[in-house]
């Protein structure tokens, strides 16, 4: 007995001083945790830290871990923790704001070295061009914007006078199908009519008079054939009255359909052109007011704002591969120049990874200059393919690497 009391008193000591939970993982004990299981994990909240840790009840470097038997101090524990992960979660959210708000200010400040970059190597071409050659570059936008904005107003017409003749469609189909309508009441009224009795009592009667005047027999035998005729056949009436009105309206709306249809289809359209319209003034107006700028800033020697250092220049008449290059520049801009003004050409300038050979992007689209400028955000080593047309005018390719301003 008294063996017995020392061995609980023991026990007692000894679970007394265990400090909340505590759980063996490969040899090494973490005490003073909150240790939740299910049938396969254990889940070891480390309450200063505010983090969770799954193990696996079946790795053999885990022993079962030892949980404190008093719950109000198990409850202090995870107080703790749920304390931890709320600052943990704070500290984490402000971060990544952070994080956002400097790469938007990095997105702003590349997408703004990257405008510059294009103003530049736009305001050099517009340097290299004659006074009479800078004067029929603004004639071509005059006309090119004029061209387009008299083809746009003849679509915005066109479309309109569509719009017009489906509206005075539609009216006559619902006219039609009103009239549908009216004839399928009149005839169903019609077959109504015939299946009253009183109808064939007024038939009867006249049919008796008929019989009184002399005609006893002839009308006997016609009210008889009548009254037969009219009962076989007053359901089948009715049956295709109404059969004729569901097929006639049935075409009629299905027409009405199609109308309407058109109708929102040629509604899109003419948003569409309005939009058109809207985005060619804007084009227009940023293409003089560019070309306001490239006067101004060669009229007033423009100092760069952006740095470039010279990487590479291939100049070609027909098709051209350029020999691989590697730039280490995160920016770095690439320019093609061709002297074409008046000729309609489709020159096509390909970037293409000399790692993979995998086109990067394709450069079709010239600017109002003649020039087709892009700006990279990726370094690396590339070749260049340029393809032209059978004019084979001259151009001239350069990679410039950009130093971003300070």
């Amino acid at each position: 007995m008294k063996t017995r009391c020392i061995l609980s008193v023991v026990a007692i000591a000894i679970l007394g001083a265990i400090p909340a939970d505590s759980i063996r993982i490969g040899g090494v004990t973490h005490k003073d945790v909150y240790v939740g299981k299910d049938s396969r994990f254990y889940y070891v909240h480390f309450p200063d830290e505010g983090r969770v840790e799954k193990i696996s009840r079946a790795r053999r470097d885990v022993d079962p871990p030892q949980l404190d038997p008093d719950p109000d101090a198990r409850e202090a524990i995870r107080a703790r923790f749920d304390a931890a992960r709320a600052r943990a979660e704070e500290a984490r959210a402000a971060a990544d704001a952070t994080l956002m708000e400097a790469d938007a200010d990095a997105y702003t400040r590349r997408k703004a070295i990257a405008e510059f970059a294009r103003f530049e190597s736009q305001l050099a071409g517009w340097r290299a061009l004659a006074p009479e050659q800078q004067q029929r570059v603004l004639d071509e936008v005059l006309a090119l914007a004029a061209s387009n904005h008299a083809r746009l107003a003849t679509e915005r017409v066109t479309i309109q006078g569509r719009r017009e003749h489906l509206d005075a469609t539609r009216a006559e189909r619902e006219d039609e199908l009103a009239r549908l309508r009216d004839k399928r009441d009149t005839a169903i009224e019609r077959a109504r009519d015939r299946s009253n009795e009183g109808f064939y009592r007024e038939m009867h009667e006249r049919r008796i008079v008929a019989y009184q005047q002399g005609f006893r027999s002839s009308v006997g035998d016609l009210w008889a054939r009548e009254a037969n005729i009219e009962a076989a056949h007053k359901n089948k009436r009715i049956q295709d009255a109404r059969k004729e009105y569901k097929q006639e309206a049935t075409s009629h709306e299905e027409a009405l359909n199609n109308v309407n249809k058109a109708i929102a289809r040629n509604a899109r359209d003419a948003i569409n052109t309005g939009n058109k319209a809207r985005d060619a003034e804007r084009r227009y107006a940023a293409m003089l007011a560019r070309i306001d700028e490239l006067i101004l800033a060669s009229q007033a020697e423009y100092e760069p704002y952006i740095e470039f250092e010279h990487i590479d220049q291939w100049s070609a008449r027909e098709e051209l591969r350029t020999p691989p290059i590697t730039i280490e520049h995160n920016l770095w801009r690439l320019t093609c120049t061709r002297d074409d003004f008046g000729i309609d050409s489709n020159l096509k300038i390909t970037v293409v990874d000399a790692e993979t050979d995998l086109p990067l992007t394709a450069i079709t689209r010239k600017d109002f200059l003649h020039q087709r400028t892009l700006v990279f955000e990726r370094p690396g080593r590339f070749y260049f393919t340029l393809t032209q047309d059978s004019h084979a005018i001259p151009c001239e390719i350069q990679v410039s690497g950009i130093s971003e301003p300070e």
